[in-house]
């Protein structure tokens, strides 16, 4: 009845307390307590509160896991510590003090993260529980209401093997908290020691910055950011897109873009990546023409559909990257419309941001200083050459006051370029030889050349200038670029007699291209029955010149890489030296006609072939094609054919009256002209020259309408 009417008020008192009933484990009550059948309470402190109510003798009853869970506590920190010793030897950890305590926060405070998360977690690697101590406290549902009587043992094995500790270990630094959870004060806990000396942190856990990180490190990292692609066709694009198409103009700095993409930074977006993709896929080996088509015009579909958001904000540097690629691209194809209007946009967010200004030191770091300033001069070069292609007045004027020389150097310069042709042999027939990419060493003379082309267009070329063909321009034009080929360096120099065996890569083929195809814009308006005769003779010879030493180029092309991977600039360059080949076949003796017939077979041949990659020169195919069908055969009526992709739309800009060769005799201005090749004058027919020339300049319209009406063929 005692027992009764103690466990009434208890049962009420815990029905009232707001606390939630911990069930314990089996066999905690004392012996007396036990036979009467009743609960048990405070009996970690002898004697109960049973047998001091009943005034009863209270003996404890030892229980086997508990003991046991004791035994197992050394075996247990022998484990750690044994385990200790592995990591520390592993990351080249100085040992702790021989004289620090198990209780210390020594050297091990830094590793003791990697120990507690293995022991909470029960991953591979961790410690061994014979005892299962740690699990138990830690499981509530179990009901081991150990917490108090595991600190005493915990007490009372360290007094008993203190003595007997290793040296040179300290013991992690860990406690439980409320609830059995371990509550852990490391170096990532915000309750950790402020001001903690750095001389304790190990040396093989030093954060490094992602500055530091080595190439392939980044490309690595760069790897996870293909979202459109899978990380191994977007690796192969991007890297034939670095290969082929990237070093021409430089559009995209390599290692500036790789360390953004794999570090999330300013210079990298979604946007400017799939301009990648769509680049390197048509540079792409292993792909039908068919699927390259597909997968091209999937990606430009995706690109026009984010160009509404790239454009709601201000300007960025990867729009403007991503636009002038894409105008690249869809040139090549043949969209011209679309190449004209994507290259627009871009230079007109150039000049919303300012990059066509002098850059302000202190507005921008060196870097970005660095970016805009190469940027610029990208997009300056890129808008030339649409504006030769498509025979139309450049958009981008040069920045005044500032040279070209003021491009920053690159590293990517120093290093060996080798072609991009995964599975495919050279047609070299032997290992590509070591070579420097030189890519913005190229780009700064480069766009030295620009700045002529510039002003060869806006003052020959162009409608609005009808009064600017003459002769003393000419002259000074000519000075100009002869000028600038001597000054170009040597390892940028492709010409007889130092033809090296092997193709440089594109950016160095162009900007030789590029120098024989002004070379025949200069003189290509003295092509003319106006002109006197010498003087016509006198241009002719320039432009045959610079037409053998466009085959030269291309044919070293042909020869390393075969007719493919060609950018679109090389087609034009090859189309505008055919046009003074059909001239030669008509006009020059038997030796003169077949050197003119086996250069333009072979720019028929590189046209075919690279048509595939860039469908966009098929108009001028058909046009070459048709001249010499019309010399072949004999056909004297000129028929006229669709325009190609030549220079300026429009009329024909007059003759300058000193061009005119009257009365007055030749011009004051005349250039003073080698003519001692035409001594002989075995190389072409003067007069039918003159008569197939016409009265006339070469129609801008179309640079092979020339006068062959009557002609005694």
């Amino acid at each position: 009845m005692v027992a009764g009417r103690k466990r009434g008020p208890t049962s009420a008192a815990s029905e009232d307390t707001p606390t939630r009933y911990k069930k314990r484990a089996y066999g905690h009550s004392c012996l007396a307590c036990r036979e009467r059948k009743i609960k048990c309470e405070e009996v970690d402190s002898p004697p109960c509160k049973g047998c001091r109510e009943s005034n009863t003798v209270c003996e404890p009853v030892e229980r086997a896991r508990v003991s046991k869970r004791s035994k197992d506590t050394e075996t247990t920190l022998a484990s750690f510590e044994k385990r200790l010793r592995r990591l520390e030897s592993l990351a080249d950890l100085p040992h702790s003090p021989s004289d620090s305590p198990l209780h210390t926060h020594g050297t091990l405070g830094a590793v003791e993260g990697p120990l507690s998360s293995h022991h909470h977690s029960g991953g591979p690697g961790s410690v061994p529980h014979t005892g299962r101590r740690y699990d138990d406290d830690m499981d509530d549902d179990l009901g081991h209401d150990q917490d108090d009587r595991d600190r005493d043992h915990d007490h009372d094995h360290h007094d008993d093997h203190e003595p007997h500790e290793p040296e040179g270990l300290g013991r992690p630094r860990y406690d439980l908290g409320s609830a059995a959870r371990p509550v852990y004060h490391g170096e990532l806990s915000m309750f950790d020691e402020v001001g903690k000396s750095a001389a304790a942190s190990p040396r093989g856990f030093e954060s490094e910055s992602p500055q530091s990180w080595t190439e392939e490190r980044l490309r690595a990292a760069a790897r996870l950011r293909h979202r459109y692609a899978t990380a191994e066709e977007g690796e192969a694009w991007m890297d034939a897109y670095f290969s082929w198409a990237s070093p021409v103009y430089a559009v995209v700095h390599r290692p500036i873009f790789i360390r953004d993409m794999a570090l999330d930074g300013p210079y990298f977006s979604d946007f400017l990546l799939i301009m990648i993709y769509i680049s390197g896929i048509r540079f792409s080996a292993g792909m039908s023409d068919r699927e390259r088509e597909q997968r091209g015009e999937q990606y430009v579909g995706l690109m026009l559909s984010m160009l509404a958001d790239e454009t709601m904000g201000p300007g960025k540097i990867t729009t403007i990257q991503a636009l002038l690629g894409l105008g690249g691209r869809q040139s090549a194809v043949g969209k011209t419309t679309q190449a004209w209007m994507l290259t627009g946009m871009a230079i007109r967010m150039m000049q919303d941001m300012g990059l066509h200004l002098p850059v302000d030191e202190n507005k921008f770091s060196a870097e970005d200083r660095d970016m805009r300033n190469r940027l610029f001069w990208s997009a300056y070069c890129w808008d030339k050459t649409m504006s030769l292609t498509l025979g139309r007045e450049p958009s981008l004027a040069s920045r005044p006051g500032l040279s070209p020389d003021s491009l920053p150097d690159d590293p990517d310069d120093d290093i060996y370029w080798h072609p991009v042709l995964p599975g495919q042999p050279l047609p070299l027939g032997q290992p590509y030889p070591k070579c420097k990419l030189l890519k913005t060493f190229t780009l700064r003379h480069l766009s030295k050349l620009n700045l002529i082309l510039e002003s060869i267009l806006t003052n020959m070329y162009s409608p609005m200038r009808p009064n600017a063909r003459s002769l003393s321009f000419i002259r000074s034009a000519s000075d100009k670029l002869e000028s600038w080929r001597r000054d170009l360096p040597t390892e940028l120099k492709i010409e007889a007699p130092m033809v090296p065996t092997a193709s440089p890569p594109s950016n160095i083929v162009i900007l030789n291209l590029l120098y024989h195809t002004i070379r025949i814009l200069i003189y290509r308006p003295l092509l003319t029955a106006n002109s006197q005769s010498a003087l016509a003779s006198s241009a002719l010879n320039e432009c045959r010149n610079a037409a053998s030493g466009t085959h030269d180029v291309l044919s070293l092309w042909g020869r390393t890489f075969g007719p493919t991977n060609q950018h679109f600039l090389f087609v034009y360059c090859c189309f505008i030296a055919a046009g003074v080949d059909i001239l030669l076949i008509r006009t020059g003796n038997p030796f003169v006609r077949d050197e003119a017939f086996q250069r333009v077979h072979l720019s028929l041949d590189i046209l075919e072939q690279a048509s595939t990659q860039g469908p966009g020169i098929r108009r001028g195919i058909v046009n070459i094609r048709s001249q010499l069908d019309r010399v072949t055969k004999g056909e004297l009526t000129y028929a006229k054919e669709p325009a190609p992709v030549g220079l300026v739309d429009g009329p024909a800009a007059p003759v300058d009256q000193s061009l005119t060769g009257g009365a007055a005799g030749p011009a004051a201005d005349a250039p003073a002209q080698d003519l001692s090749w035409f001594a002989e004058g075995d190389l072409w027919d003067h007069q039918t020259l003159i008569d197939i020339l016409g009265a006339a300049p070469i129609s801008t319209q179309d640079p092979f309408a020339f006068n062959t009406d009557g002609l005694p063929f």
